[in-house]
């Protein structure tokens, strides 16, 4: 069995039947459709308050991911997470994280980790915090709205860099070869074995 098309829409259980006249056997498997990201970002800028806003956004992709921001080596910071899907099935995922500039060493390591659950599927981004000047003019800097997932905050430092390319194509992840073969094994152990059985009882009749 192949699907030559995969769309985000066959994400779902499959089963397999085989029939014989000997046997018959079943079996059922997960699938699960990737749709790659067509972007991702990650990108920090400091407020005229001295608060550091970290974004990480994800573009076009399903199933829906996470997405985790990690400080330095180990903190991770939750902040605000927002996920919308399109009409074409595709989603647009932000996480927003506020911090005052003293909480973060300059220098630091700021990580996102997008990944897809129940899948291997996973890419990173990351940047290197240098503290930047305080605007004092608020309007310099202005926040807006972060009530949709897809934001702006002004001129941002640092987009990133992708430890992990990925390719505008479809990827999934389908168990089916693994399940034919082994149905498959099964089905011509089986026969093999009446065969055999078929063979001797002849043999006992010429006998």
């Amino acid at each position: 069995m192949a699907v030559t098309k995969p769309m985000w829409n066959h994400t779902g259980e499959y089963s397999c039947w085989v029939q014989t006249f000997e046997s018959n056997d079943r079996k059922t498997a997960k699938v699960i459709v990737i749709v790659p990201e067509s972007d991702f970002h990650l990108q920090y800028r400091t407020d005229h308050e001295g608060i550091v806003h970290i974004r990480c956004n994800v573009y076009n992709i399903s199933p829906e991911p996470r997405l985790s921001v990690i400080l330095g080596n180990d903190r991770i910071v939750d902040g605000t997470l927002k996920s919308t899907q399109a009409s074409n099935g595709l989603y647009i995922t932000s996480r927003h994280i506020k911090i005052p500039q003293s909480d973060i060493f300059p220098e630091s390591n700021i990580n996102c980790i997008l990944s897809i659950p129940k899948t291997n599927y996973t890419r990173r981004k990351e940047v290197v915090y240098f503290e930047q000047p305080i605007p004092s003019d608020p309007s310099e800097h202005e926040i807006e709205d972060f009530s949709s997932p897809v934001f702006s905050l002004g001129p941002f430092h640092h987009n990133g860099c992708d430890t992990a390319t990925s390719s505008r194509r479809i990827t999934w992840f389908i168990p089916f070869l693994i399940l034919t073969v082994n149905i498959l094994i099964s089905i011509f152990n089986n026969n093999n074995y009446h065969k055999v059985v078929s063979k001797e009882s002849s043999s006992s009749s010429l006998s």
